[in-house]
């Protein structure tokens, strides 16, 4: 369902009756008239390619958007089926520009065919302002769509054996993602009763004191759950930072090694595991 836009928009009785009757003139006209500006704008997009392969379904739902405004009494149905016809076109990559230009001169061209019958156009107008209220509303919704994915991808907790978790950090950490690393971590933690994290920090663009900060509090919180944390991929730069910045690593129950193997290897030891090389076995 489409959420609410936060926008206050009314239509009074007159304006529905003035979508009435503008509805039926386009009816006379033929909607694909008041349609072909906004596929025109569309094909302007870096996307221009997929605009055409899905031309038949763009068509179809802004058809059904625009009728919606013509018949439907229901401000939440034609909210709907404008986020219909959005999403889709934000789904093709769609820049928010083009979407909103193309409306726009969509809406002038209907007030060029339509709006010579001056009594109508104040709900002309409502129209185009509810339609770029609907479109802001569902880009945002889309933008957080995709700042929860990233925010996932970006912190994938992989079980490596038995009580062993790890977990890769990659990119630029600030607090925000380092918020969304804590809570995802400790759930695993919990999830998959880890005697030991591995967390990799190879990917590990920049550290300053804040991240560094966060690192301690983030061993801090494993070390109260009585899990052990293994800090592997240190780099020369990470190295070089730590030390510059006087991180204190003492009374915490961390271990730091180069490689991931090496680190997998010590958390096999303090378990109990014993490993085979099968090579070796003939």
């Amino acid at each position: 369902m489409m959420e609410d836009t936060g926008m206050p928009l009314e239509l009074s009785e007159t304006d529905m009756a003035s979508m009435e009757a503008l509805g039926a003139l386009a009816k006379e006209r033929g909607v694909d008239e008041l349609i072909e500006p906004f596929y025109v704008t569309l094909k302007e997009d870096d996307n221009a390619d997929v605009v055409d392969e899905y031309v038949d379904k763009i068509t179809d739902l802004l058809r059904t958007a625009l009728q919606s405004f013509f018949s439907d009494a229901d401000m939440a149905t034609k909210q709907e089926k404008i986020a219909d016809l959005i999403r889709l076109l934000v789904g093709l990559g769609i820049k928010f520009d083009t979407i909103n230009k193309a409306y726009f001169r969509l809406f002038l061209h209907s007030m060029g065919v339509l709006g010579q019958h001056i009594q109508h156009l104040e709900a002309l107008v409502k129209t185009m302002y509810l339609w770029s209220s609907v479109t802001i509303s569902v880009f945002y919704q889309e933008l957080e769509k995709s700042r929860e994915l990233i925010e996932e991808i970006s912190t994938p907790i992989q079980s490596v054996w038995d009580k062993i978790i790890s977990m890769p950090m990659v990119g630029h950490l600030d607090s925000s993602r380092f918020a969304v690393i804590e809570e995802t971590l400790l759930e695993a933690v919990d999830r998959y009763a880890a005697a030991y994290v591995i967390i990799d920090v190879a990917g590990v663009d920049y550290l300053d004191s804040d991240v560094a900060s966060h690192f301690i509090k983030l061993i801090q919180a494993i070390n109260l759950m009585g899990t052990g944390a293994i800090i592997v991929g240190i780099g020369s730069n990470m190295s070089r930072a730590f030390v510059r910045l006087d991180v204190d690593l003492s009374g915490l129950n961390l271990k730091t090694f180069a490689t991931f193997k090496q680190g997998l290897t010590y958390a096999f030891d303090r378990l109990g595991v014993t490993t085979v090389d099968r090579r070796a076995i003939k």
